[in-house]
Formats: structure tokens, sequence, C-alpha cells
């Protein structure tokens, strides 16, 4: 489950300040509306289709991506709009923070272009021909696979998984025969 801060929207953050020209992506919005237990899992096609038309991002577009204080979210939406068949895609280097620190230019205010890329042409046949690449997904199945076929190796010899969650999470438990590696330490 997510933990909620009160005093933190992070919609009301994005029109406070960002960077010009970015679109905040809602993370809850693209999850599967299917699976709500089960906290950002790939939505389907249709369904990151149509937001992806409600924001008019296109696939022939440049999307950067980016986190505003700590580097949590973006690469998860780098790979999600990577898998979902954009080709360029970048994260930037470095935060929010870091570009407010380095004294670039800055927008705010609730306004359509925070939430719609304004574009001047007309999208093409295929801007938005996105289409989940299912090699890169794995089942519930598959990782109860993995992890049967791990247990009887040993350590060299096992497919690596990384458990990438911030380490106060960890005292939950993780999935047998992964390994540690806080997203924090990446």
């Amino acid at each position: 489950a997510t933990l909620t801060r009160r005093d933190y929207v992070p919609r009301d953050d994005h029109a406070l300040e960002r960077i010009p020209g970015s679109l905040w992506l809602d993370f809850k919005a693209f999850s599967d509306p299917l699976r709500p237990d089960q906290s950002y899992m790939m939505s389907s096609n249709e369904h990151y289709i149509n937001l992806m038309k409600q924001m008019d991002v296109r696939k022939s577009d440049l999307v950067v991506v980016y986190d505003k204080y700590r580097m949590i979210s973006a690469p998860r939406a780098y790979w999600m709009i990577k898998t979902f068949g954009t080709p360029d895609v970048y994260i930037l280097n470095g935060t929010f923070a870091k570009w407010q620190k380095e004294g670039r230019p800055i927008e705010s205010g609730d306004k359509p272009s925070a939430w719609r890329k304004e574009h001047k042409t007309q999208p093409k046949g295929d801007d938005f021909d996105y289409k989940i690449d299912e090699k890169k997904i794995l089942t519930f199945d598959d990782i109860e696979q993995i992890v049967k076929s791990n247990e009887a190796k040993s350590d060299d010899q096992r497919l690596p998984m990384f458990d990438s969650r911030l380490t106060k999470y960890y005292h939950r438990g993780h999935i047998p025969t992964s390994k540690s590696l806080p997203l924090t330490e990446v």
C-alpha cells in the first residue's frame, strides 16, 4: 500500500512549480483500474492510450521524466513509457531540486499546459498506437517459477531479482531468493 502524506498533494505541487512545459504523470491514474488492490500495476493498452490521448503525449514525442525531490518515480515512469512503445524516453540527470538549485527556468500555475501537451500539429495515424511489450512483464506465476528454480541453485547460478524498495519496508519481508538493493542506493 502507498502511504499518503496528508500535507502533500502531488497534483497541487506540480501546479505550484515545475520545469516549463512539463506535464504531471499521475501514477494512480495510470495503474490498472481493474486491480485497485494492487498498487501501480501496469494498465491495459486501451487504458494507457486513453490517458495519453487526454494528455496529448504522442509516440513521436521526445519524453523526459524527472522527479521533484528524490529519484523514486522517474525510473518507473521511464520504464512504463518505454514498455508501452515510446522510443525517445529519457530520465533527467538530477531532480527538480537540482534544476532549481542551478537557477534554471521554472513555471507555475494551474493552467491547461500543466496537464496537456500543446501540439501545433494534428496527430499522425500511429501517434497513439501504444502497445505494451509483454516480454518485459512477468506475472506472479512467472516469479514463483523463478523462485523455485533459484532455490535449487547456488547463489552464483540464480537468476538475479532485486527488491528495490525503501529500506524502511524491508521488515515486511521480500520474495525468496531476491537481493536487497534499496532504491536510495541505486
